[in-house]
This record gives C-alpha cells, structure tokens and sequence, in this order.
C-alpha cells in the first residue's frame, strides 16, 4: 500500500520536485511495478480526468486542475520517471495570483510538444498591486512563448486594463494554428469605447494573425461586444449575455450567422433590447442557421424565447433546452410551429395545462422530453398528455403522439399510479411511452422500490425504467468537461 503523510505539501517548483519520495511500504513485488510505464501513464491520466470530471460535478473549485500529477512525482523513482515523462499530465497550465513563475515554466517545459489547455483566472483586485500584476505578466510571457500548441485558452478576467496592459490582447495578438476552444469571459474593463458597438462581428480583434480553426467560443460580460475572434469555423457558441449593455439585433443576427457551420448555439440572457426583436420576420431579419442541432435559451424578461424562436430558420434543429420561461413566454399568438424539434427540455420552471396545449402546437413533433424542474408526479404535463379531447383540423389527435421518452427527477414522495396513469392512458390512445428515465442523483434502487410491480427486467406497465445521475454534457459528445459551463447548471 502506497502511504501520502498528510502534512506534506505538493511542491510545483522545480527545485522542490527533487524532494524525497514518499514510503511506499510494499517492495517491488507489487503489481503495479509490474505494469508497462505506458499503462502506468495511462493510470495516472485517467485517474487525472476522474478527478477533474468529480470535482466538475461537485462544483469544488471546477475552474482548477487536479494536482495529482504533482503527488505522482514524490511516491517513488518509478512514479517520478513515469510521471515526468507523461507530457499530457502537465497538459493544463493555470495562471492566476496564487500560480508561481516556477510552475508555469515547469509545466510548459514538462508538457514537451503536448497540445496546451491555458487557464488564465484573474479577479479584479489582482490589478492594484503592482508585484502581482508584473508578476502575472512574466507567467503569461511565458506561455505566450508556447501559443504555436496552444488547444484551449480559458481567460475569466474580473477587470481588464485596456489602457495599460490588456491580458486579452496580449494572449489574443499571437499566432494559434491548434486554438480550437476558447472562453473569454470579462466582468470589467478600465475603459470602455463606445464605438466598438458598431463593429461588425464579422471583423475580428483576435486571434487574426493566423488562419483561425476555433471551433468553440463562449462570450461572457463585456467580451460579447468588445472581444471576438474570428467565427466562421465555430460549431459550438455560447453567447452569455451578463453586462447592462444590449446588443443590436443586427449584431446578434451577424454574430449567429458568421459560421456556416454552427450547431450548437446557446443563449443566455436578454441579449437584444425587447424593443429590438423583429415583430415579424422578413428575408433581411431572418437567422439563417442550416446547421443548427441544438439550442439552448435562458432569458430574465423573457422576451428572448419567442425573439430567437420566431426569427430563426433552422430546419436541422432537433434538440431545445429552454431554461426559465415564464407562462406567457411562448404565447398562442406566436402563430409558429417547429416541427423539426424532437427533443425538448424544461429546466427551472413547469407550465400550466393550458400553457401546455400551447405548447403541444408549437412543437408538434416531440420524441423525447425531459423536465428538469420537478418531477412527474408534480408536473401538469402528466394529465395533458393523456388527454384526447376535442382538437382543432390542424391539431394531432395526441398530445405529442410520437412521445416515447420522458425523463424527469425522482421524488420518492410522488405516487407512483400518476406514472401507471401516463403510461396505460398513453397505451391505450396508441402512443405508448417505451422509456422512463428518472434523475436520481443517488441510488437508483429506489426507483425500482418505489415502483412497485416492477419486473426482473426493469419494466413497468409495458415502459423500460432507467435512472441516470445526471444529464450528459452540453453539447452531447463533447470530448471534455467544460468548467465553465455553469449558467445552464
């Protein structure tokens, strides 16, 4: 059994890496000295990605990397050879107040030729000390030196200095032929040109200097306006509007429409003035997104659902999370339909009945459809979904009739003949549910008790019962976790 004191600090200087190892009280018999290094590296990055995926989930300090890879080198010689020459391991590089001049250097050299992820977190009053700030700049010459592989740039700036030394442009002024990810996220800045309001975004301030291949973006604050990069190879964007400043609406159409390849959109925020939304659509107001798969919407005055919803042309749209809206948000007299949305989800809010007979025409062509506010039994969409009453000629004569999945939160309080009720209505209407997914954020064998006449097989009046512990990232697929993902959590 390997044995950490707990009173040993994890040294990152690299004088202090020459420290002794750990005691390890088992000799070389041990198994783990009989594995191949390359398994043993590839032990230590995935218990590195388990580490940083649990702490994501946590929310305990999400926008820090793990720092297992600094107790790996003072275990033993084996651990150290094998930890040191991992380059993916010292892969991430974070600068911020606490980060010392000696570690970025270390982690730059020890990352070799490995594509860089930088993480650059500032609060607004790292500025007014001078030591700090010159500080700060030395680190970021340093991986300034090192943008040729840079992969991800992270920048959260509570203040940036414009007028004296601005951290964005700086890292924004070097060649990135890797930079694939970027957040840009800027709660301040000591100078705002008002002028900037009107530059199209389809000019870049960032990233210009070599032919751009950023495929994520997320906007925060003021970057919205004053920092863009180029955008017409993004697939992924995220635009969190959280400065008092709106956009034009023809700046948000341009900021859409700059990448033929965009599939993944989310909004946060009243990004357009309410005044500013199209009353009705025409070809100069419409949003064109062909490629468009999912979309994400969360508003406070709730104008933005119908704005974007009744502006957009988006006919590969099949996946809409929308967070927060209110009853009268998505009112009949929207008079769209979008039939080519067949998933829908509900975070933080639940509809009346009748908000949901709305609902069921605006969206005709739901599969699957996920309520992350409550659960079933709490919900009013249990008893619309069962009810075949008299329909308009141009209504289906089901709620949803190709519904086949509902996922929804567990809550052992329910009675479970609401979910018996759904499930034989919707058999006998002839569009059975097949599955039921439950959120349980826990044991999932609670499920299976609480439901009782469940089967060996998991079954329950003719539906499969599965339970998750949470929902995947957004988007689905995305090939790391993204700390910064927080205002749709």
């Amino acid at each position: 059994m390997i044995q950490f004191p707990s009173d040993t600090p994890v040294a990152d200087a690299p004088e202090a890496m020459s420290s002794g190892p750990l005691i390890i009280s088992e000799g070389r018999g041990t198994p783990i000295f009989r594995l191949p290094p390359e398994l043993l590296a590839r032990v230590f990055l995935l218990a590195k990605y388990q580490e940083d995926l649990e702490r994501l989930c946590e929310r305990d300090d999400a926008g820090a990397p793990s720092e297992s890879q600094t107790v790996y080198i003072r275990v033993c010689s084996l651990f150290r050879a094998v930890a040191l020459s991992t380059a993916a391991l010292w892969a991430i590089v974070t600068v911020d107040p606490s980060v010392t001049i000696h570690r970025v250097r270390a982690y730059c050299s020890r990352s070799a030729a490995a594509p860089l992820d930088v993480i650059v977190s500032l609060p607004q009053r790292y500025s007014t000390d001078l030591t700090v700030r010159d500080n700060i700049f030395e680190m970021l010459e340093i991986v300034v030196a090192e943008s040729y592989r840079w992969r991800k740039l992270a920048i959260s700036l509570g203040r940036d200095m414009i007028s004296q030394r601005s951290i964005i442009h700086l890292l924004g002024s070097c060649p990135t032929p890797m930079l694939q990810h970027v957040d840009l996220i800027v709660e301040s800045v000591d100078k705002f040109d008002m002028t900037v309001l009107q530059r199209s975004p389809l000019h870049p301030t960032l990233f210009n200097r070599t032919g751009s291949n950023i495929s994520f973006l997320r906007l925060r604050g003021l970057a919205v306006h004053i920092f863009r990069p180029p955008l017409d190879n993004l697939a992924v964007l995220h635009i969190d509007h959280t400065s008092a400043i709106h956009l034009k609406y023809d700046t948000f159409r341009d900021l859409l429409m700059a990448s033929k390849h965009l599939s993944h959109l989310s909004i946060y925020g009243d990004t357009v003035n309410s005044e500013e939304w199209p009353v009705i659509s025409t070809p100069a107001t419409i949003i064109l997104l062909p490629s468009l798969e999912s979309l994400r919407i969360r508003g406070t005055d709730g104008v933005v659902f119908s704005g974007v919803l009744k502006n957009i042309d988006a006919p590969r749209l099949h996946s809409l999370v929308l967070k927060e809206l209110q009853e009268t948000d998505l009112a009949p007299q929207m008079a769209i339909t979008l039939p080519q949305v067949k998933e829908l989800t509900f975070c933080d809010f639940d509809l009346s009945e009748k908000a949901y007979e709305s609902l069921y025409h605006l969206f005709p062509s739901i599969q699957k459809f996920t309520l992350l506010s409550s659960s079933i039994g709490v919900s009013k969409v249990a008893k619309t979904l069962c009810d075949d009453g008299p329909m308009t000629q141009l209504d289906p004569p089901v709620p949803w009739p190709h519904l086949s999945t509902i996922t929804s939160c567990f809550d052992e309080r329910d009675d479970p003949w609401i979910v018996e009720m759904v499930l034989r209505d919707r058999q006998s209407l002839g569009c059975p549910i097949v599955e039921l997914e439950f959120i349980t954020e826990g044991d999932s064998e609670e499920v299976l008790e609480w439901l009782e006449g469940v089967d060996e097989k998991g079954m329950f009046e003719g539906a499969l019962i599965t339970t998750i512990d949470a929902l995947p990232p957004w988007p689905v697929g995305m090939p790391s976790v993204d700390i910064n993902d927080v205002l749709f959590n």
